[in-house]
């Protein structure tokens, strides 16, 4: 069976456990709201606190999508196996994160480049627990090189479509809850939709970038 098909039969399949795992990923959006006029005012520490949880909250909806693929387990069951791994998942997170932050900040590719080899590494914390960060890394790295050209696009696609996701909510919002209804329902309308967004999309990107991997390490394997 393609990648491609799996992904699909797995997400219609497991479709609300896959939506439910999105959650600590798809907090950040009213986090962020709620917290706008203290950021603002201290962006030095907002940075400081958004991005190392941003970081960790991307790679506990990741282990938690692998934990629900690989095991076909509950949505409760996958987010409480990660949950209990949230300190390896925070350690890689906060590295990885931080190399491919320098390496977009730094030039476009190397941060595609690292976001892309570096991939995979919530999912083999998930498969086997305990070891060093730097195995976990190593093994991604050896796993994406397999087809680096192929993973570096599925990465750009990726962030296509979140820049893609992050306009459409923008423009929806201010078409379904325009400034004329009042603030809050206008600022709520459009946080409502970026909400749903991410947990949809972030669902569908997480089961596809899972599939992947698990083809990567069938091919590895044989």
């Amino acid at each position: 069976m393609s990648t491609v098909r799996a992904a699909i039969q797995n997400l219609r399949k497991n479709f609300w456990p896959l939506l439910w795992v999105q959650l600590p990923a798809a907090s950040i959006n009213p986090l962020q709201d709620l917290c706008e006029a203290w950021t603002d005012a201290n962006p030095f520490w907002g940075a400081l606190i958004f991005i190392p949880y941003l970081f960790l909250t991307s790679y506990l909806s990741s282990a938690g999508t692998f934990w629900v693929l690989e095991k076909q387990t509950n949505w409760k069951a996958a987010l409480g196996t990660a949950f209990g791994q949230w300190r390896s998942l925070f350690a890689a997170s906060l590295a990885t994160g931080l190399i491919i932050l320098l390496g977009f900040a730094a030039i476009l590719l190397p941060g595609i480049f690292f976001a892309a080899i570096y991939l995979f590494v919530p999912y083999l914390i998930m498969e086997e627990s305990g070891l060093p960060l730097s195995v976990y890394m190593h093994r991604s790295k050896k796993l994406a090189q397999r087809h680096l050209l192929k993973t570096c696009g599925l990465v750009v696609g990726i962030i296509a479509i979140m820049t893609w996701s992050y306009f459409l909510g923008a423009a929806l919002g201010k078409l379904l809850f325009p400034s004329t209804l009042g603030v809050m329902v206008h600022r709520g309308g459009i946080l409502l939709i970026h909400l749903v967004l991410a947990i949809v999309l972030g669902a569908v990107i997480d089961v596809f970038v899972c599939h992947y991997y698990f083809d990567l390490r069938r091919k590895a394997n044989e």
